[in-house]
């Protein structure tokens, strides 16, 4: 993707017969690209047939006013935003599923998310990874709470994102399975129960 900032607003209106400044029509298309809606390979400044095409059907199937246009901070443009940071949250929520075991444990010892953890664990060297991985496990042999209840708590509370996301779909089942992870790391690190985070079902 040829566009870094997720978030960076337009700062004239985009469509046909609008004021189409190359910035603006590039953000738009980066935009509509990250959201799987425009697959031009042409990455230019310029408005194109598949561009405008995009902009009709998102505000169609959005139900918003339909003139083809993408106003600085209107309502198409907002809703644009809106999507690309829910999809942003589900990616980073539903990579929490991935994460190692004993990520949790680094969490808990460092006071970090899992997440945050996990990310600049894979920013270490594979030595400085291996020290780390012994060393979450070594807290796991010698802490107070039975690390079978944790596993045994953990299960019970992965049987009910699985059941949250039957329900609610894959978003909320991802963040419910963050949250279990979450929980997971506070057992381990034997927190008082009632300082564990709710589990987001």
């Amino acid at each position: 993707m040829y566009f870094d900032d997720l978030f960076q607003t337009i700062k004239n209106a985009v469509g046909n017969n609008m004021d189409n400044k190359q910035d603006d029509v590039i953000k738009t298309k980066a935009h509509f690209e990250r959201m799987g809606r425009y697959n031009n390979k042409t990455k230019n400044g310029y408005i194109d047939k598949e561009l405008n095409s995009a902009i009709w059907n998102f505000q169609k199937e959005n139900n918003l006013k339909q003139d083809g246009y993408m106003n600085p901070d209107g309502e198409t443009e907002k809703t644009v935003r809106k999507k690309l940071k829910d999809k942003e949250k589900f990616k980073t929520a539903g990579a929490a599923l991935a994460v190692p075991a004993f990520i949790a444990t680094l969490s808990a010892m460092m006071g970090l998310s899992v997440m945050q953890t996990y990310e600049w664990y894979k920013n270490q060297s594979s030595s400085r990874q291996r020290d780390l991985r012994k060393q979450a496990e070594g807290t796991l042999d010698n802490q107070n709470n039975n690390p079978n209840d944790c596993n045994r708590r953990h299960a019970d509370d992965t049987k009910t994102c699985n059941n949250t996301t039957s329900k609610k779909g894959k978003k909320a089942g991802a963040i419910c399975h963050s949250s279990a992870s979450e929980r997971y790391a506070s057992c381990l690190s034997n927190k008082p129960e009632d300082q564990w985070p709710n589990l987001q079902e």
